[in-house]
């Protein structure tokens, strides 16, 4: 009888601990079949064309003074919603100063600043998402619209007629490659590194070449399938 007894207690603490084990499986974060929502924080590094901090515009007869930056503050905002349990259509939206910019023609002076907006779509790609690990690499491909604007600020100008602003342009691929890390199941840290090729049909500010490489850290909500 008391054979029997441990041998009951034995199964018992066998199929207590089996359960246990599965409910901490089940419960274990994953990005399998999730959809979410995040920010990016991080920089901006030039990879493109310098531009001289003085130029002379013969046809405005105008002289430009810049101060643009070769690394600059880097903020996206972004979203995925899930096509397949491992791929992700991700759409984002960035925004960088690159540095002011000065333009003095005649007694008129406009001061501004050099934006770029990268508006982006891509495939972004888990290849371990079905494995139960906090750490989840990924890499993804896309494009979409770079916009460059050359925009006005503080003018002397007291009829704005003449502001001396300007905008281009460029539809162009995006490469981009990192890592999350699951917190818990519904939130996630992100370190995220993407290529950018930026080639501006007309100049922006004397350059066309506005190539640039961004790394950043992100923070992301889960939504979905647990």
């Amino acid at each position: 009888m008391a054979k029997f007894s441990a041998i009951l207690i034995t199964l018992a603490a066998v199929l207590t601990g089996s359960v246990y084990a599965q409910e901490e499986e089940d419960s274990f974060p994953s990005i399998d079949r999730k959809y979410y929502v995040g920010v990016r924080l991080g920089g901006w590094v030039n990879a493109g064309e310098d531009i001289p901090q003085f130029a002379v515009d013969t046809v405005a007869d105008a002289v430009l003074e810049t101060d643009i930056k070769d690394g600059s503050f880097y903020f996206e905002a972004y979203g995925a919603y899930a096509v397949l349990p491992q791929a992700y259509l991700e759409l984002s939206v960035g925004v960088v100063n690159r540095g002011t910019v000065s333009v003095f023609q005649g007694p008129f002076s406009d001061i501004g600043n050099l934006v770029l907006y990268p508006m982006l779509l891509q495939l972004k790609f888990y290849p371990f998402a079905p494995i139960r690990s906090r750490f989840q690499p990924f890499v993804a491909v896309g494009g979409g619209v770079y916009y460059g604007r050359q925009d006005v600020q503080f003018t002397n100008d007291l009829f704005f007629t003449n502001l001396n602003e300007d905008s281009e342009t460029d539809i162009n691929y995006t490469l981009a490659a990192g890592a999350d890390w699951l917190l818990n199941d519904f939130l996630a840290l992100e370190l995220h590194g993407r290529y950018m090729p930026i080639n501006f049909s007309q100049p922006l500010i004397t350059a066309r070449d506005y190539d640039a490489v961004s790394v950043s850290v992100g923070v992301k909500y889960l939504l979905g399938e647990k």
